[in-house]
């Protein structure tokens, strides 16, 4: 899997940190601190440390930021991403530099973390944190005298993207929509059981989870990690083999070689003969294009969902239906990047503002018939709304 160019993780690094500088000033701040692994999306986004074990923490002032690394960090994975955070070019007078694991007697990351505040700003600092703190670090930063306090600069700082984690993001879904691609390819190949309506292929019977694990190697072949998020679904249960007639819902949200994520969900019926599952389609279809075309930016995120919403119910679906046993509706619009599923809410009021990486969804779920599911990933820009890569919404397998 190829990994992210070292010039981009120092553009990223520098803008992560200048925007968290300027949280900390509006704040009236002294530090920040994150503490987490390899999977935290605030550690990452501020400092682009890439995969390794245990725990790390970032402490930004306003003049600094410092990693702490694992007190036993694996040497090969983890020397060279804190040599390049350490390298990384100042922006806006900021220093960046690595706290050494001896100068604290390999102490746990966030005892070290609350030593490396006193040794910036003193003690007794206002120091602020993300609500998911790990507890033992904020009983850390109390014990060293720190006035501590939870903050959402890190989780509002990441909202907006920048022109390189739009590219991130942009290549992350490109591998998803290659990878749906391949799924459907299989099943546009498939024959299908003339008594049964079974699907096989390749000589053997084609089950959810057969397909589920074609679609993780078509996605690692596409230089994403499928990341435990890979989902077929069908009123057919995983054992046994999907069948002819019935929608298939296929959800992949693969992570980059970067931490950004993709989002793509298609809903296929082979050899479908019409009736409700054609259509269900047409509503989630119609309904994910309004989403996208009818909202503009500095519109509220709330509108996407309002508007697939309206859009599903114009084609004679409740969308208030919640009941799983008589059918739902969904519609929806979240925030993606280092997270799968990060602000904004669904529901926030907030603009949206240039730069925003959103998932737009819809679906009809029937008990009778099952799922229609689509999803999109798509970016705001300076005048529109628009899909990050484009991948066919057909109900049929052979039009992928």
């Amino acid at each position: 899997m190829a990994r992210p160019d070292t010039g981009v993780r120092e553009r990223l690094v520098s803008q992560s940190v200048t925007r968290v500088v300027d949280a900390l000033a509006a704040a009236n701040a002294d530090a920040l601190v994150v503490v987490g692994d390899r999977f935290d999306a605030d550690l990452q986004y501020l400092a682009r440390l890439g995969s390794f074990e245990a725990r790390a923490a970032v402490v930004v002032t306003a003049t600094e930021a410092v990693v702490c690394p694992p007190a036993d960090p694996c040497s090969e994975q983890f020397t060279a991403p804190t040599t390049r955070f350490h390298e990384t070019s100042k922006a806006a007078g900021i220093d960046r530099g690595v706290r050494p694991i001896d100068a604290d007697d390999g102490a746990p990351v966030g005892e070290r973390a609350a030593a490396t505040i006193t040794s910036l700003v003193g003690s007794n600092a206002d120091v602020v944190v993300p609500r998911a703190v790990p507890h033992d670090a904020a009983v850390y930063l109390a014990r060293a005298g720190h006035d501590v306090s939870s903050t959402a600069a890190v989780r509002d700082a990441r909202v907006v993207k920048s022109p390189v984690e739009i590219d991130r993001l942009q290549a992350t879904q490109s591998a998803a929509v290659t990878a749906m691609r391949a799924v459907f390819a299989i099943l546009a190949a498939c024959d299908v059981a003339d008594a049964s309506r079974s699907l096989r292929w390749q000589g053997d019977s084609l089950s959810a989870d057969r397909l589920r694990r074609e679609a993780n190697s078509a996605l690692a072949r596409a230089g994403v990690d499928p990341a435990g998020n890979t989902a077929v679904r069908s009123p057919s249960t995983d054992d046994d083999a999907l069948r002819a007639g019935e929608p298939i819902v296929v959800s992949l949200a693969p992570r980059g070689p970067a931490g950004y994520h993709g989002t793509l969900t298609r809903t296929v019926v082979v050899d479908g003969d019409g009736g409700w599952e054609r259509r269900a389609h047409l509503a989630v279809e119609s309904a994910l294009a309004a989403g996208i075309e009818t909202v503009d930016p500095g519109d509220p995120v709330s509108l996407l969902r309002e508007e697939v919403a309206a859009e599903i119910g114009a084609y004679g679906f409740d969308p208030t239906l919640t009941d799983r046993t008589t059918g739902t509706t969904h519609a929806g619009g979240y925030g993606v990047g280092l997270a799968r599923r990060e602000q904004p809410a669904p529901d926030s009021s907030a603009s949206l503002r240039p730069g925003t990486v959103l998932a737009v969804e819809a679906s009809v779920r029937d008990p009778d018939h099952g799922a229609i599911r689509l999803r999109d990933l798509v970016v705001v820009r300076d005048s529109v709304v628009e899909r990050l890569s484009e991948c066919p919404t057909a109900l049929a397998s052979d039009r992928y």
